[in-house]
């Protein structure tokens, strides 16, 4: 099992804040480490999205697919299908224009259907903000 220590003071005022992202980064180290199928995929964002600790401790185990992020999901599911355990990960807004495009809602429903399990992790949730005018 992984761990799951979650802070004493979590709602109190003077709790230590840390970036989601360095929880990704060192969650996948330490899935990485105790299961050898795991691996991670990552969108040219290894850096931002704390991907590179894995990279470091797993390069053999990361795949960089650059600025492809339909592609990151489809390979996704090509190692799920094919018994890893993939961690995606980019950009919240690219995220999710790669899974809910029409190009890959057919992958998901095979994803779906075929009980293919692949962990996303979309980073920078509130990166952008749309303003418009009443």
């Amino acid at each position: 099992m992984l761990s799951t220590n979650i802070n004493q003071k979590v709602f109190d005022a003077d709790v230590e804040q840390k970036p989601t992202r360095d929880g990704f980064g060192n969650g996948a180290v330490e899935a990485g480490e105790k299961d050898e199928r795991v691996v991670v995929l990552c969108a040219d964002l290894a850096e931002s999205t704390r991907a590179e600790w894995f990279q470091k401790k797993f390069p053999t185990r990361y795949i960089e697919v650059g600025v492809a992020e339909q592609n990151l999901a489809a390979l996704g599911a090509g190692f799920a299908e094919y018994g890893k355990i993939p961690f995606i990960t980019s950009y919240a807004a690219f995220n999710q224009v790669a899974i809910t495009s029409k190009y890959v809602r057919p992958l998901r429903l095979t994803m779906y259907r075929s009980k293919c399990a692949v962990c996303t992790l979309a980073c920078l949730l509130a990166q952008t903000a749309r303003h418009t005018k009443p």
